[in-house]
């Protein structure tokens, strides 16, 4: 039991509830009083779970540091395969280097100064209780214990004092363009603005996430283990970053094309969403991924409608979800064929993470690619009003079902008053084919037409096992990714599968 004279003090703001108030305050300001009940469950609560794991974080260092260990020689394998940057992949490294310092020395600080005062917080011998209309803060000299009440679950945070944090300068490793796409994936999700400095920054228990920021953020960072939290099924360490050579008025954004989105995308769903893969009836394995969020989804959406066209929209009262299914497979090997083709390093250093401690995602992510496409749906598109589908067989045409001749006449009136292309009319007048030729008059003159063609012929690549049939799709790609010599076009399909053979430098 906490004693009748124990020190407790109300903070009525509760906007910033997660990050404590450290500052120390005169006794003398405030009101002694007798605990209530509804604290006294509180404490301990927080008693019975800083007792039962306090004794794991000293393991968490351990596992931290093995990991950035482990990295860093991987990077240091890395230099050895990518001889262009080799430079900066060992400039990465050092940095790396520091990171394992500093957490040496972090470690250090909370088994010296720290692990003793909260044995000592949690048993009562003293400190200062604030009490707060989400939780309570308990304040002592290096260590602030914090408890939000969050959904009826207490969550508890160790916020460590006294020994800060460091500054990294790491080189760039990844293009401009990958780094924006990642960008606009951590800023949705994780990443917020300060307000201050205009500065990015994030919060994460994440190593993964944490290397994932310094590639999209080169040059100089802030760093600092800011908080440990300690929940019901483990122990975190929480990281802070702040990059200090980028300065944002608001949150950054990309041009949505098939090709910008696919890794903003995934990097969202390693943030904010999920994988996993189910079991269905047929006793087949199926990827599911997803996005959950309160803002934002209609970005989200915009993407999808982009990669895949059918998604899934789930409201729940305090979250909006986005899901996809049927099409998971494909978003999720477009993904890889899109790191794999521009930024190889990246996907050998995801890889990486798969095998250590917090990188479930990932590694969900990498199995999900040994599955067996099995699509549902056409491949169609909206041309006229009317369904056509993106026909392969032996050349390129758009062919589609009509009822009779009366509609046939109609179609191609369309045809010729948009594009100022015919179609041809087979079978008895029950289907029109737009050959090649009048499909590149199409994608001349509709944007969001051709986006969805090569889409197409980007999932027939990945659906099809027979060789031959994949050099005829090589052809057509080739065709139309030539018109005018537009880069804009070619950049929608860097699939270093279909790209193979075109002569096209990426």
């Amino acid at each position: 039991m906490i004693p009748n004279n124990s020190l407790i003090s109300s903070e009525n703001n509760t906007n910033n509830a997660s990050i404590p108030n450290v500052s120390e305050m005169n006794s003398e300001q405030n009101l002694i009083q007798t605990l209530d009940k509804e604290t006294m469950e509180i404490l301990k609560e927080v008693r019975a779970k800083i007792l039962r794991r306090i004794d794991e974080v000293d393991d968490v260092f351990n596992r931290t540091i093995e990991d950035l260990v482990k990295f860093r020689e991987h990077l240091m394998s890395l230099a050895e395969k990518y001889n262009n940057v080799s430079d900066n992949i060992k400039a990465f490294a050092e940095a790396i280097e520091r990171i394992i310092d500093y957490t040496n020395k972090v470690k250090q600080w909370y088994k010296d100064k720290v692990y003793g005062e909260i044995t000592k917080l949690v048993k009562d011998e003293y400190g200062e209780i604030r009490r707060r209309r989400s939780g309570l803060t308990i304040v002592g000299q290096y260590v602030t214990i914090t408890a939000n009440k969050i959904n009826g679950k207490i969550i508890v945070m160790l916020t460590i004092k006294g020994i800060g944090g460091i500054n990294t300068n790491v080189p760039p490793l990844i293009s401009e363009l990958i780094r924006r796409s990642i960008q606009v994936g951590l800023m949705n999700t994780d990443g917020s603005i300060d307000k201050k400095s205009n500065h990015p920054r994030m919060n994460t228990v994440y190593l993964w996430q944490i290397i994932l920021w310094l590639l999209a953020f080169p040059g100089k960072n802030y760093l600092i283990i800011s908080r440990i939290n300690i929940n019901k099924k483990d122990v975190k360490l929480m990281w802070s970053l702040i990059s200090l050579d980028y300065k944002f008025k608001e949150k950054p954004k990309l041009e949505l094309t098939f090709h910008n989105v696919l890794i903003t995308y995934f990097t969202a769903v390693l943030g904010d969403g999920y994988i996993v893969l189910q079991k269905k009836q047929n006793n087949r394995i199926y990827p599911e991924a997803g996005l959950t969020g309160k803002q934002k989804l209609d970005l989200w959406e915009k993407m999808l409608r982009i990669m895949v066209g059918n998604y899934h929209k789930r409201n729940k009262p305090n979250v909006s979800e986005l899901r996809i299914f049927q099409n998971a497979i494909q978003v999720l090997k477009m993904i890889y064929n899109e790191i794999t083709v521009n930024e190889p390093i990246l996907i050998n250093i995801l890889i990486f993470f798969t095998s250590r401690s917090n990188g479930e995602k990932i590694k969900r992510f990498i199995n999900s690619l040994n599955l067996k496409i099995r699509r549902k749906g056409d491949y169609s598109i909206i041309l006229a009003g009317k369904k056509f589908t993106v026909d392969t067989s032996d050349r390129l045409r758009l062919i589609c079902r009509v009822n009779d001749e009366n509609e046939a006449k109609k179609i191609l009136e369309k045809l010729r008053s948009q594009y100022s292309i015919t179609a041809n009319v087979y079978r008895s007048g029950k289907y029109l084919a737009v050959n090649a030729d009048s499909i590149i008059k199409i994608i001349e003159k509709n944007k969001e037409l051709r986006d969805a063609i090569i889409t197409i012929l980007y999932h027939k690549y990945e659906d099809i096992s027979d060789e031959k049939k994949k050099q005829l799709i090589r052809k057509y790609i080739m065709n139309l990714t030539s018109i005018k010599e537009d880069h804009s076009l070619r950049n929608l399909l860097r699939d270093h599968k279909v790209y193979q053979g075109m002569g096209y430098s990426t």
